[in-house]
């Protein structure tokens, strides 16, 4: 199933003709593993003084085939790939789609030692400079109960805050810019005073499309913007459910 969906979303980008580094390989294109390793390169913005690696990661391949990349956890389609991060240790996933079906892996780890290029980060909410937007607690209290609505957040214009349990609005949080789906940004929250049970879910609008469920530690939470919820999250919102446990949200936003 997973092979079909991924010649599928493949196969939608390249009609799309929009993106120069597909490749047509209509009438070739397979290869082996090892050729497929060969055409890899996997380079770095370097710092000039210390000729540490800097945090902006290049990916390409020469292979004649079509490419899905995963760097740190965020997809790309294409022959080519960059991300901005901060610096850390991670791997780079490189899938290749060959003409007649075969779908090959590589993998290789990579390390950015330093910032060369400082992250741009934009506040979707516990902006240091609004003083108003506060850190906030969510409890699960269980579906149905009195206290539902402290489990959760939905960015939307016009239903994007919870309440407490007499009614009152306690916070809002705004719609996502489309741009951000668009762009395939990684929304990341901050959370503190997780408990070990704590667990989150994130949907499309209200009882709609999962797209991501997983236990939640003290940290950055990261949320890359995966294709399919480009459209389904810039039509119906994001929302973020507690769903066992508590923590405390103190900033999202994304960074470039």
């Amino acid at each position: 199933m997973k092979k079909i969906l991924f010649i599928l979303a493949v196969a939608a980008s390249v009609l799309t003709g929009c993106n120069p580094t597909h490749e047509d390989i209509s009438n070739g294109g397979n290869i082996t593993l090892d050729q497929l390793k060969e055409s890899v390169s996997i380079t770095f913005q370097m710092d000039e003084k210390t000729g540490k690696k800097g945090n902006i990661i290049y990916c390409t391949t020469s292979a004649p085939v079509n490419a899905k990349w995963e760097i740190a956890g965020k997809e790309f389609i294409g022959n080519y790939a960059t991300r901005k991060m901060a610096p850390c240790k991670d791997t780079v996933k490189l899938t290749a789609l060959c003409a007649d079906g075969t779908i090959l892996t590589y993998q290789e780890p990579f390390q950015m030692e330093v910032v060369t290029t400082p992250m741009i980060r934009t506040y979707l909410y516990g902006d240091p400079k609004n003083t108003d937007q506060k850190p906030f607690h969510l409890v699960w209290t269980g579906w149905g109960s009195a206290g539902q609505n402290e489990t959760i957040v939905r960015f939307s214009d016009n239903e994007g805050f919870i309440y407490g349990y007499n009614g009152e609005e306690k916070l809002r949080i705004k719609t996502i810019p489309a741009a951000v789906y668009a762009d395939k940004k990684t929304i990341i929250f901050e959370i503190s005073d997780a408990t070990p049970d704590c667990q989150v879910r994130l949907m499309t609008g209200w009882w709609n499309s999962f797209v991501d469920s997983q236990p939640v530690t003290n940290g950055r939470y990261e949320v890359p913007i995966k294709p399919e919820m480009v459209e389904k999250c810039t039509q119906q919102d994001l929302a973020f459910f507690i769903v066992g446990g508590s923590c405390t949200i103190n900033k999202i936003y994304y960074e470039d």
